[in-house]
């Protein structure tokens, strides 16, 4: 009985034994090593700060835009704020074996593209999360979603009835034009159709590739510029601003339908004008924040309500 225990208990370490070495490991050990780049994802021996063939032709790398949300567009700051998701491609055959892995960004070559316009763009993913997808022949996929606000100059001399293309510019201060190309990817670049914006239509969204000269030394840089296409609803200040100013100035006109004799109404009826006339100017001035091109917009609309306003009860006084 007990050599019966001593052989089960020899067959069952040898089972034991045989499953520890002959079975493959669980997915998660497979994707762990993926991620810290151990085993068959090795990255011995490749540079980082060398780009794919540095002698030769200018690395070309396939970049996309998608806006996922826009939730603001601010006349006063010249910004806008929205999501945005960027989708970069491009080949390195030194990578060619690692078909499949997911690596660290940081631990692959990657242009270093950056947002040319001033503002706080976050990153969704941390920087030790953010990693690349390695595809057949090398070729390395890389995707991020940006959250936050981005400086966008245009002009408002014809607000409110104003259209603007907001655009939106990548590009790598690290590698001029002869070492970095970037071309543009179509299929990936677009929007959603449903977006948090209620004061613009969005009419569509393009991207192209032009070329940025550093002013201080002349480098040429590649450029990929995202260019949303927008008109402001003009119903607003219709409704709000120019309707309301154009009663006010006709109600000051009543007096002229007012008898002679009847002096007292027409100095009320002036004067109540003029109040409300100067609280609509004032108003439309408080909103704006503070007197930017917008302010000024505004009280050109006004400008002429308020002396013929004024004009009307100097003729009424000395006049009549």
């Amino acid at each position: 009985m007990r050599n019966q225990r001593l052989l089960l208990t020899h067959l069952h370490a040898g089972i034991a034994l045989l499953l520890f070495w002959f079975l493959p490991p669980v997915q998660g050990s497979a994707q762990s090593a993926q991620t810290l780049g151990g085993g068959a994802c090795s990255l011995a021996g490749i540079r980082t700060d060398v780009r794919p063939d540095p002698a030769g032709q200018p690395t070309e790398v396939s970049v996309a835009m998608f806006m996922v949300d826009l939730t603001k567009v601010d006349d006063v700051a010249q910004t806008l704020t929205g999501d945005f998701i960027v989708l970069q491609s491009w080949a390195d055959p030194r990578l060619a074996e690692l078909e499949g892995c997911q690596l660290p960004l940081a631990n692959v070559w990657h242009p270093q593209l950056d947002f040319l316009n001033s503002g706080p763009m976050q990153p969704r993913r941390a920087e030790d999360a953010d990693q690349v997808e390695i595809g057949p022949e090398g070729l390395v996929q890389h995707q991020q979603r940006y959250f936050g606000s981005l400086a966008t100059y245009r002009s408002l001399r014809e607000f409110p009835f104003d259209r603007h293309v907001f655009e939106i510019s990548l590009l790598s201060t690290e590698y001029a034009e002869d070492e970095l190309s970037l071309l543009v990817n179509d299929r990936q670049t677009g929007r959603r159709n449903l977006l948090n914006i209620s004061d613009w239509t969005i009419d569509s969204v393009t991207a192209t590739i032009d070329t940025y000269v550093v002013e201080t030394t002349g480098r040429r840089l590649s450029m990929f510029e995202f260019g949303i296409s927008a008109q402001r609803q003009v119903g607003f200040y219709i409704w709000k601003v120019m309707v309301p100013l154009a009663l006010i100035v006709a109600m000051s006109w009543t007096v002229f339908w007012v008898s002679p004799v009847q002096f007292g109404p027409q100095i009320g009826l002036s004067a109540t004008a003029m109040l409300a006339l100067v609280e609509a100017v004032t108003a439309s001035y408080l909103v704006s924040k503070e007197r930017t091109t917008l302010a000024l917009r505004l009280d050109a609309v006004s400008r002429w309500a308020f002396p013929a306003a004024f004009g009307l009860l100097i003729l009424l006084v000395f006049g009549v």
